[in-house]
């Protein structure tokens, strides 16, 4: 028995550090929200509460490090896993389940065409760009190829939550509304295959087979993630049905929440993406097992998604600020400018052009149900295309696969603390000159 006592004391010492950590996420999510109360209250234009988040974070891990407090920033590092297992799914999810269907669908051309070819269109302008502005040794260290694409396909991923919710706010443009949405959504799925496509080929010479494979691979695990979550989907359906379920909604619900959940596990454990899966999964089941849900149960999970999502999100920007000084590492000034202006040029790579070839389609098909997309509209999505904790997390995965991971990590972090805090508390404004 004296053995053992040694044991449970330090079983109960990491229950008390434990919990003390869970309490200060719980204070810091409590005075958070507090301060996002005052900022609806007082109209805040300039200071949206995911910057509220971040710097309550940046705030907590600078302290934590200034008193060298090891075990704690051990705990609020950044934990790619968390973020993609258990934070990014309700989000994905919530997305596809409770979007407005009539408007997403009308816009369902453009958005597509933004969210592939502006994909692609970005990861190609970044990637090229660095690759060929390193090749006259402006940078402090000589990039590859493939460091350079898979770089391009990670800090393609957008996320335009601050700018979304100030759209919401301010009751914009539907349609708007629905393309920068739809778009981020795609986006995120895209550039996520992206990455992980490129990044099996990081130890690998860049030659036409490579090229070819990796292609190849990346439809292959599209089509496959679509596929695997429209069936999850249509399983539920069919579940909800023919079963007599309405009598045992708690039951009927927890069926609903595991059913999306699953969706995700299998694409990911048949080695396709989970986030492509799960989002095609809700708009199957918004469409489909929606209709076969009790009254109160469909009720109730439309509420549950939108809080678990809202909730989600605001961690991630939490979880983001309070891994800024521990996520900071080698620099290149040089690196982090071309980085931030091939990011700027790839969005209006993306958007004018595919937008002068939706506007010509709407002109040679004269159909009165279609509308231009007007310069505002257009200039609007440019300035949406804010990087968010997407990118973050996949720079943290990158930083172990590759000898200058951690300088394109601090670049990252830059990129989104600059674009969520400068672009994001410039929205409503932007709005405003462009009479949105």
């Amino acid at each position: 028995m004296a053995d053992d006592l040694p044991v449970c004391q330090v079983v109960d010492e990491d229950q008390e550090e434990h919990s003390f950590l869970y309490l200060l996420l719980v204070a810091l999510l409590i005075v958070g929200f507090l301060i996002a109360l005052l900022l609806r209250h007082f109209r805040s234009k300039y200071l949206h509460e995911s910057t509220v988040f971040i710097f309550l974070g940046g705030v907590t891990s600078l302290i934590a490090l200034f008193y060298r407090a090891h075990r704690l920033e051990t705990a609020i590092s950044f934990d790619s896993n968390l973020f993609f297992l258990v934070l990014l799914p309700p989000i994905i999810f919530e997305s596809g389940y409770n979007m407005n269907k009539r408007v997403f669908f009308a816009n369902f051309t453009s958005i597509f065409c933004f969210a592939i070819f502006g994909t692609l269109v970005s990861t190609i302008t970044v990637a090229g760009g660095l690759y060929g502005i390193s090749t006259f040794g402006i940078f402090r260290y000589e990039l590859a190829p493939m460091e350079c694409v898979c770089f391009g396909a990670l800090i393609s991923a957008t996320d335009p939550v601050t700018v979304l919710a100030i759209f919401k706010e301010l009751k914009v443009d539907a349609s708007l509304y629905s393309m920068v949405f739809g778009e981020s959504v795609l986006n995120d799925a895209i550039a996520i295959v992206l990455y992980t496509t490129a990044s099996r080929f990081i130890d690998k010479p860049l030659s036409t087979s490579a090229v070819v494979l990796g292609i190849t691979e990346f439809f292959l695990i599209s089509i496959g993630s679509v596929a695997v979550g429209i069936i999850v989907g249509l399983l539920s359906a069919i579940l909800f049905k023919y079963s007599s379920l309405h009598a045992h909604q708690s039951i009927e619900f927890m069926l609903l929440l595991l059913y999306a959940y699953s969706s995700y596990l299998l694409a990911e454990g048949l080695g396709l993406s989970g986030i492509v899966s799960i989002l095609f999964c809700g708009i199957t089941m918004a469409h489909y097992t929606r209709r076969n849900l009790s009254p109160e149960t469909k009720a109730f999970s439309i509420h549950f998604f939108e809080i678990l999502a809202a909730l989600s999100e605001t961690f991630v920007f939490l979880y983001l600020g309070l891994s800024i000084f521990y996520a900071l590492g080698n620099y290149d000034f040089m690196l982090i400018i071309f980085a931030i202006i091939f990011c700027l040029l790839g969005r209006a790579f993306n958007v004018f052009p595919t937008a002068l070839l939706m506007n010509f389609r709407t002109n040679r098909e004269s159909s009165r149900r279609k509308r231009k997309i007007p310069v505002s509209h257009q200039l609007m999505m440019w300035f949406s295309g804010l990087r968010g904790a997407m990118a973050f997390a996949l720079a943290m995965d990158f930083r172990t696969k590759t000898e200058h991971g951690s300088v394109f990590l601090t670049t990252t972090l830059i990129i989104v603390l600059c674009t969520v805090v400068l672009l994001g508390g410039c929205t409503a404004k932007a709005l405003e000159i462009l009479q949105i």
